[in-house]
């Protein structure tokens, strides 16, 4: 099994309907790969898919106050649904850029 692998552990299904879709913000809540702990992300996820293990690095947030834990992350990794655009929130992109 490889390191990717062991980080994420879980089975994948499709349900009958989309388990989370939308605009989120996304918050870090460790120090990772993307940004502090602490730190916003303006995300957008979509997928017909739902796992038993989503993740818990970062909690999402709709526009609505619905929430959920989602991603695995760490200093190298980044691994969840939600997907972003680097210009999204200038200050995700120059965190990035700098090591944790």
């Amino acid at each position: 099994m490889s390191p990717w692998q062991a980080s994420c552990r879980g089975h994948a299904s499709i349900p009958e309907s989309s388990p989370a879709s939308g605009y989120v913000t996304l918050r870090a809540k460790k120090d990772n790969l993307l940004c502090r702990a602490g730190g916003e992300i303006a995300a957008h996820e979509f997928h017909h898919w739902d796992c038993t293990c989503p993740g818990d690095a970062f909690a999402a947030e709709k526009p609505t106050g619905r929430r959920w834990e989602c991603a695995v992350a760490s200093d190298t990794l980044y691994a969840g649904f939600p997907h972003f655009h680097f210009y999204s929130t200038w200050n995700f992109f120059t965190a990035f850029m700098t090591p944790v």
